[in-house]
């Protein structure tokens, strides 16, 4: 047995590989050091077998194909596991964040009410102006895209042209963008609050104006008023004042009786009981792309991008998902009612905050006669909101 003894600063990078072709072996490495002499080698012993010691100067060790695999299906077992915690962490972090949301814009409600004793309006006839008071006097459907001349303010509910969304902005630290006087320049301005996470980032659409994926509750579209005849009174069972955002008056009205709700009795069936805002469906293909029912953004009146409807004779009008290729059900608002149908980005519910604030999750297999009770305020129809979960 013949035993070798190297410098190790000769020996650079390279790396001592041992090889045995058969039993065991005994090895020993070691170096010259002045003023001393190498230990002896032990003998090896009977049962050892001969090793060669061999120097590579190459620096890569690699892995086996097998090993590699074994790695790789490892890595896919743990990402099969993860991904799916991962997509449910995120939507309900989205769903948490979208509810909050919701919780606000009730919250501004309420404080309009507190301020005016009337909730805010539905508003009036779909792309029009803004309203503004000029001289003690309210100048009303003024040209889209117009300019509040010197002297005017823009009106409140129930004067208002424009919807809920731009009535309550003073009550989201926002009262300089609702003073504004260019109407186009607010139109412009996007809200974050009024945007999903679920669905979307906050920004303009392709025609630039601001979108909006909240709608105020419109109630039914029940009946039409007009076979009824103009002194038809509570409950307001019909297309434009069974909930708690209305369409305005007197002579954009249907009902000029009825012109804004407060909470002073305006809500009879309680407002734990009564939908105050929704989420809007949404058809995925169209995002940000100006279709219809987010064409005028937040700033609309009563038309489908802000006011949510159900209809309890139409089953085409159940709340649903968002879909990519299917249209959400609307209305027009001139010659018949506006609106749009209930629905989110949310997996198998949608959110929704009641007139007392809370804020609560509703299924899209909900049954639908009992959804229009929660959407009408005073049909004295009574119901468990467990329900509607």
């Amino acid at each position: 047995m013949a035993w070798a003894e190297l410098k190790l600063g000769e020996l650079g990078d390279a790396q001592w590989r041992s090889s045995c072709r058969r039993g065991r072996f005994t090895r020993m490495l070691t170096t010259r050091t002045p003023g001393r002499q190498p230990a002896k080698p032990r003998s090896p012993s009977l049962t050892s077998r001969p090793c060669v010691l061999v120097a590579s100067n190459r620096g890569d060790w690699g892995f086996s194909l097998v090993e590699l695999l074994v790695v790789l299906g490892i890595l896919a077992l743990l990402l099969a596991l993860i991904f799916p915690a991962i997509l449910y962490a995120r939507q309900a972090y989205w769903r948490a964040k979208c509810a909050g949301q919701m919780s606000q814009l009730a919250l501004a409600c309420q404080l309009h009410h507190h301020d005016h004793h009337i909730l805010p309006s539905g508003g009036g006839v779909c792309c029009r102006g803004r309203s503004y008071m000029l001289n003690g006097s309210v100048v009303n459907n003024p040209p889209t895209g117009g300019v509040i001349p010197n002297g005017g303010t823009p009106t409140l509910a129930p004067d208002q042209e424009w919807g809920w969304a731009y009535q309550i902005l003073p009550y989201l630290e926002l009262s300089q963008l609702h003073q504004l006087r260019q109407d186009d320049q607010i139109r412009m301005t996007y809200v974050p609050v009024y945007f999903c996470p679920a669905r979307r980032q906050p920004g303009p659409s392709v025609n630039m104006y601001a979108g909006l994926d909240y709608v105020g509750n419109g109630g039914t579209l029940a009946t039409f008023p007009l076979a009824l005849g103009g002194n038809y009174k509570p409950p307001y069972n019909d297309f434009d004042a069974s909930g708690p955002f209305v369409r305005i008056g007197p002579s954009r009205s249907y009902w000029s009786q009825k012109r804004s709700v407060s909470l002073d009795n305006g809500i009879p069936d309680g407002t734990s009981n009564t939908l105050l805002l929704g989420e809007k469906r949404y058809q995925l293909s169209q995002l940000n792309q100006n279709p219809s029912y987010d064409d005028w953004g937040y700033v609309d009146g009563w038309d489908r991008d802000s006011i949510g409807r159900i209809h309890p004779d139409d089953p085409r009008w159940q709340p649903a998902q968002d879909s990519r290729d299917e249209e959400p059900q609307t209305m027009v608002s001139q010659g018949g009612p506006g609106g749009i149908q209930f629905g989110s980005s949310h997996t198998g519910s949608f959110n929704a905050a009641f007139v007392d604030g809370s804020v609560r999750r509703i299924r899209y297999s909900v049954d639908r006669l009992l959804f229009v009770r929660a959407c009408v305020r005073d049909d004295g129809q009574s119901f468990s909101l467990r329900e509607l979960e």
